[in-house]
Order: structure tokens, then C-alpha cells, then sequence
């Protein structure tokens, strides 16, 4: 094995830049999660690059990145870990299988790609730096700091204060708290996260004897008590099974690893248990109805039998990358999959989608990355760090009963994060310094044009908002393409094409018929709409083709049987 310290040009060079990086990611996680994380801006909703946060979560990476590569840490060498080699095999097979599918679902595949391509990359620049003791301390104090913010931020939303309208809160009284992910169950995660990320620092910081002795006993002891029922009381008001089940996965753990101490071990629970009984009280002050989850638990149950099902009839290669969503809806139609406009976009469950998506080749991709977790579990087993481990694992449990990942890039971001502290990377491979300069290069050349994409995706992004509440879309069709258009396609065309039927209301003109009808069938062999069909079946009656009109019509009863606007026809 190499040892990094001997390589020449090591000495007076990587100490100052160490502490420099180290720095830098400290400022650019708190900066992420103290701050850039609760600014709302105004969006219609979804997932993905559709919500802005995403977007400075994928920027302050970027950010990064472009920093590595400008003042690199080693001139000779690269640090790998075991785990990474393994995520690395993994992602690789997702990524041949994303360029492999087909030409329509290619586009979703890209996205997809990028994001598996641009994760890798982080977490193995990540591993370049030595994260010692405090660092870890310091980015789980990172976390803490935004579960506390996005707490705040529920209280202002329950209570309906005035400065609740700054993330255009639900103005009904009985609207549980999204905070700023715009769904509960995503909120619900990240403060399980957050109560993992507290008892972690209650037990294993190096500050905590300091912290529990003289003048400083009563305050800590009265600020983590505070916290500990501040998310408590969070977590009732939210009423997610899945918020529920993880902190009391995260609690067990912690009580079997820390038995010995039971006074710290009975306060803490005893702090959480006030918080969910004062959440309680004020459901009941607020007449805050109580959320029945049989029907949403029995739609997750279906979900995963039928994706099994789909993986069995195809089970070599999939249904193909990119098209979950039109694959589910026509293989078992809308009465099974419990439509009403849209279609079913994820199975809840990540590895379900893959097998769906990539069939065997998928779970074996599934199987590397899992081994490689194993590998980092089995580490921090031998060397004590399983309570660091279990910060992220709301975010993995949430990972197989929803999609954070989609929905939410902060939960991406702790996970990389934290999986990186308890990462062991005793791996060295000397490398040229000409492919290093030219590897830095290509990799801070890629971090530029990814940040001004994201950039330009997020000026669009507002202004496809504005454009969408105001009625406007007529205005898109006669402009240049925008240079965010390329990671906002999907949204950017759609509104496109929604403009040509205001031109064509405008000027009776079939020509513009026409042109959505080319895009909207396009559109429906990736992303089934009712509101799509429901156009195109107008529009085919507008140009008295009967025969479209009757297939259409069929098809949309098969995909909507609930929609009205089909059944009655």
C-alpha cells in the first residue's frame, strides 16, 4: 500500500490545504442546510430538478467539486475505499442499462445518468479528504442545525402565522406541516434523521463531557431536552408511518448501544414522548384531524406485488430505464394502480424500480451496491462507529417505502455525507501527474457546465412558474430555446405545447392542433396524463378523425376508469 505521506511534493503542501477543503465543506454544508435549504421559491410542485431546492443542493456539490479540482489535495495519488469500488460496479451497470434503453424513455435515462455519475463522483471526491472526529461532529451539528430550521418552519405552518405565506402554505386549518419539501412523509425522514443526528451527539461527541460538566451542565442538558421533544412534536404533527418507524428503529438501537446509560437513555425518551404528547394536545386544541394510513399502506402493498410481477414476465433486461411510469399504468391499468389524472411515477421502493426498470442485470447492480454498504456496515462495526451509521438510516429506510431521493436532493446530500464519515479509505493508487492534471481538468471542466446549467434551469424554473400561474404559455412558442431548457425539457415543451391550444383558441387555426397532437403523442408513451388524452381525444374530434378518437377514448377508460370525462363519452 502507498503511503501518501512519502510522495514528494507532500510536505508543506497537503496540510494547509486540508484544513482549506475541510473548511470549505463545512461552510458549504452549513451554508446548505442552515440556510439554502429553507428558502422557498415559488414552483408548481413535483420532483426532481422540478423543485428548486434540489437544484442549490446539486450547485453547492458543484461548487465543491470545481474547488477540488482547482486546488487538488494529492499531485500523485488517488484514496478509494473497498465500499466505493463496490457503489462504483454498481452505478456503472445502471449506467450502461440507462443508455440502453429506449430512444423515448432516453431522455428520463439522461437524467437519471447524470445523477448516478454525478454522485459517484462527489462521494469519491469525498474521499480524498481525512474526516477526523470533529469534522464528523461538526457536519451531524450541520444536520441538527436544519432539522431545528425546518422545525421552526412546521410550528409557523401549523399555526397558520402570517409569515407562513412565504412558502405558500395550504391556508386550510387542518393542513399537516410540509415544511419546505412539500411532502409530509420526505419532512417526516429528514427530522427522524434529525433525531438520530441528536443522539448521536448526546452519546459520541468528544464535546459532551465538556458540554455535561459545570456551568455548562444545566443549559446543555435544557437544550437538548428542547430539541429532543421539538422534533417529537414535529413528528406528530406530520403523522408519517414512516417518521414514526424510523425514530423508533433509531431509539432501540441506540438504547442497546448505550444501555449503560440509562438516566441519559430515559430522559432523552422521555423528552420525545412529551414532544409527541404536546403535538397530540394541539391536534386536539386545533381539531386537527387524525390520519387513517390503511389506504395509503395498502396502495404501497400493491405497488410492490405488481412490480414483482413485472420483474418476473421480464426479468432479463427489464421493461426498459425511464419507463416505469408508462410501463405500470398500461401493464395493470388505472383500476389496479389507483390513478385518478396522473400515473404512478415510482414503486416506493428504489431497488423495486430498478428491477422493474433494468430486470436481472439491475439486481445485480442492486446486489454491488448493497455489498458495498455491507462493507461499510461491517466497518463501522469493528470500529465503533455504528451510531454515526445510524444518522442515515431514515434516510435508506425511507428509501424503500418512498423516493426521497427524487424528492428531496438533501436526503441524497446527508446520505453521500454521512456515509463518507464512517467510510474507511485505506486504499492509495498512485497515478501519473499527467492523467491527474488532465482527470482534475476534465472534472472541473464538467462541474462548470453542470453549475451553469443548474444555473439556467433554475432562472427557467421561475419563470416557467410565473408563465404557468399566469396563463401564458402562448408566450414560448415563438421564443429561443433557454439555456436551462436542457435539464427542464420535460416541463419546458409541455408548456410549449400547451401554448400552441391558446393560439389555436385564438385563431381556430388546426395547423396548431396538429403540432400538440405530433408532441402529445410523443408525450404519452412516457408520461400518461388524463388531461393529455382528454385534449387529444378533442382534438381528434376537431379534425374528425374518428378512428383516433375511438383508440384514444378506449385507451384513456383502460389508463383513468375514474375520470369521468371518459366514462361518460
Amino acid at each position: 500500500m502507498l503511503n501518501p505521506l512519502s510522495l514528494p511534493g507532500r510536505k508543506g503542501l497537503w496540510p494547509g490545504r486540508y484544513c482549506a477543503l475541510r473548511n470549505t465543506l463545512y461552510f458549504l454544508v452549513f451554508l446548505f442546510f442552515g440556510a439554502a435549504l429553507h428558502w422557498y421559491q415559488p414552483n408548481m410542485g413535483g420532483s426532481g430538478l422540478a423543485i428548486p431546492v434540489n437544484m442549490m443542493a446539486w450547485m453547492t456539490v458543484c461548487v465543491f467539486m470545481v474547488l477540488l479540482s482547482v486546488w487538488p489535495l494529492a499531485p500523485y495519488s488517488l484514496r478509494f475505499s473497498t465500499a466505493s469500488l463496490w457503489f462504483g460496479c454498481g452505478l456503472a451497470i445502471l449506467v450502461l442499462l440507462s443508455l440502453c434503453t429506449k430512444p423515448i424513455w432516453r431522455e428520463n435515462a439522461a437524467l437519471t445518468t447524470m445523477a448516478m455519475v454525478g454522485s459517484i463522483f462527489f462521494y469519491l471526491a469525498l474521499l480524498q479528504l481525512r474526516i477526523r472526529r470533529v469534522d464528523t461532529c461538526w457536519l451531524v451539528t450541520a444536520i441538527v442545525l436544519g432539522t431545528f430550521l425546518e422545525c421552526l418552519l412546521c410550528l409557523v405552518q401549523y399555526f397558520h402565522l402570517p409569515a407562513a405565506q412565504w412558502w405558500e402554505f395550504s391556508t386550510l386549518r387542518s393542513a399537516r406541516p410540509y415544511g419546505i419539501f412539500q411532502q409530509i412523509n420526505v419532512l417526516a425522514s429528514f427530522v427522524a434523521t434529525g433525531v438520530s443526528a441528536l443522539l448521536f451527539l448526546a452519546f459520541s461527541s468528544p464535546y459532551r463531557t465538556l458540554l455535561s460538566q459545570g456551568r455548562f451542565a444545566f443549559w446543555h442538558r435544557a437544550g437538548c431536552f428542547f430539541l429532543f421533544a421539538l422534533f417529537g412534536l414535529v413528528l406528530q404533527l406530520c403523522q408519517s408511518q414512516i417518521g414514526y418507524l424510523a425514530t423508533a428503529i433509531v431509539i432501540i438501537c441506540f438504547c442497546c448501544w448505550f444501555h449503560q446509560q440509562t438516566p441519559r437513555l430515559l430522559w432523552i425518551i422521555a423528552a420525545i414522548l412529551s414532544g409527541i404528547v404536546l403535538g397530540k394536545l394541539m391536534q386536539l386544541q386545533m381539531m386537527t384531524p387524525d390520519i387513517n394510513h390503511l389506504q395509503s399502506t395498502h396502495i404501497r402493498w400493491v405497488y410492490i406485488i405488481d412490480s414483482l410481477r413485472m420483474f418476473i414476465e421480464k426479468p432479463l433486461l427489464g421493461w426498459g430505464v425511464g419507463g416505469f411510469e408508462y410501463s405500470f399504468l398500461h401493464r395493470f391499468g388505472g383500476a389496479e394502480t389507483f390513478v385518478s389524472q396522473g400515473a404512478a411515477v415510482h414503486p416506493h421502493n428504489e431497488i423495486l424500480l430498478w428491477l422493474v426498470e433494468g430486470g436481472s442485470l439491475a439486481l445485480l447492480a442492486m446486489a454491488a451496491i448493497i455489498y458495498g454498504g455491507a462493507v461499510i456496515v461491517r466497518g463501522a462495526y469493528r470500529r465503533k462507529r455504528l451510531p454515526l451509521l445510524a444518522i442515515a438510516f431514515p434516510v435508506l429506510l425511507h428509501m424503500m417505502t418512498e423516493y426521497p431521493i427524487y424528492q428531496s436532493a438533501s436526503h441524497w446530500l446527508m446520505l453521500l455525507i454521512l456515509l463518507r464519515c464512517v467510510d474507511n479509505p485505506r486504499r492509495y493508487v498512485r497515478v501519473s501527474p499527467g492523467i491527474i492534471s488532465g482527470g482534475r481538468i476534465l472534472v472541473g471542466a464538467i462541474s462548470v457546465i453542470c453549475l451553469i446549467l443548474l444555473a439556467g434551469s433554475w432562472q427557467l424554473e421561475v419563470r416557467l412558474t410565473r408563465i404557468e400561474r399566469e396563463g401564458r404559455q402562448a408566450e414560448l412558442s415563438a421564443q429561443a430555446r433557454p439555456l436551462g431548457e436542457l435539464l427542464l425539457s420535460d416541463r419546458y415543451h409541455f408548456d410549449q405545447h400547451i401554448g400552441d391550444l391558446l393560439h389555436f383558441n385564438q385563431s381556430g387555426d388546426n395547423a396548431w392542433l396538429i403540432h400538440f397532437e405530433h408532441w402529445a403523442s410523443r408525450y404519452s408513451n412516457v408520461h400518461p396524463d388524463a388531461n393529455i388524452y382528454d385534449s387529444r381525444i378533442n382534438i381528434a374530434r376537431q379534425l374528425n378523425d374518428t378512428g383516433q378518437q375511438i383508440k384514444l377514448r378506449d385507451q384513456a377508460r383502460w389508463l383513468f376508469p375514474h375520470d369521468p370525462r371518459f366514462t361518460s363519452q
